[in-house]
C-alpha cells in the first residue's frame, strides 16, 4: 500500500468514527432522554378528541330507478313481501345491483345529503320513501346501525406517543445542534 492509500483509509476509518459518535451522541442526548408523559398524551387527546371518534355509520342497501314510475311499482312489490336483495339484482340501474344492491357500510358526512337525511332517520330492515336525487330514484333500507364512538384515551394512547415522540425529538436535535454551534469558534 502506497502513502495516498494509506491516508484514504486513515481518512475513510475518521468519517465512520465521527459518524458513530454523532449517532452515540444523538442516542444519549435526544433518543435515551427524550419522552413523551402522561400529561403531554392527556393534552393531545383532549385537544383532537374529534379525530378519535368514528362518527355514526348504517350498513345501507340501495335500489336505484330511472323513473319515479318504477320506483313506485317495485316499492309495491317490496311492501308485498318481495325479496329486497333479489329485486335489487334484477332492477336497480345502480352499481351494487350485482350485490343485491349492498352497499356496505356508509358513515354520517359522507353520503349524498338527500339520502343521508333518509338512511339514519330510517329503523333496521325498515324501507325508505322513494328518494329522488341526481342519480335518479332510490329505495332505501338498512340493516345495522352503528352510533358514533370516541375510541378511549388507552386505544389511542400508543398512536399519541407515535405521533408526538418524533416531533418532541426532532426539537431536542435542532436544539443541541444549535447548542453545538454556539460552543464552536469560527
Amino acid at each position: 500500500m502506497g502513502l495516498e492509500e494509506d491516508n484514504d483509509v486513515l481518512e475513510q476509518i475518521k468519517k465512520m468514527t465521527e459518524q458513530i459518535l454523532v449517532q452515540v451522541l444523538i442516542e444519549r442526548e435526544i433518543l435515551d432522554k427524550i419522552k413523551v408523559n402522561d400529561e403531554e398524551v392527556l393534552e393531545y387527546y383532549e385537544k383532537n378528541k374529534e379525530s378519535f371518534t368514528e362518527k355514526e355509520q348504517v350498513y345501507l342497501y340501495n335500489i336505484l330507478l330511472e323513473t319515479e314510475e318504477e320506483a313506485q311499482d317495485i316499492m309495491k312489490q317490496l311492501k308485498a313481501g318481495g325479496d329486497f336483495n333479489e329485486i335489487a339484482k334484477e332492477k336497480s340501474a345502480g352499481p351494487s345491483a350485482a350485490q343485491g344492491g349492498d352497499l356496505g357500510y356508509l358513515t354520517k358526512g359522507t353520503i349524498i345529503p338527500e339520502i343521508e337525511e333518509v338512511v339514519f332517520a330510517l329503523e333496521l330492515e325498515e324501507l325508505s320513501k322513494v328518494v329522488k336525487t341526481d342519480f335518479g330514484f332510490h329505495i332505501l333500507k338498512i340493516n345495522e346501525k352503528k352510533p358514533e364512538t370516541v375510541k378511549t384515551l388507552e386505544e389511542v394512547k400508543e398512536e399519541i406517543l407515535q405521533t408526538l415522540l418524533p416531533d418532541k425529538q426532532k426539537e431536542a436535535f435542532e436544539n443541541l445542534l444549535e447548542e453545538l454551534k454556539g460552543k464552536v469558534e469560527i
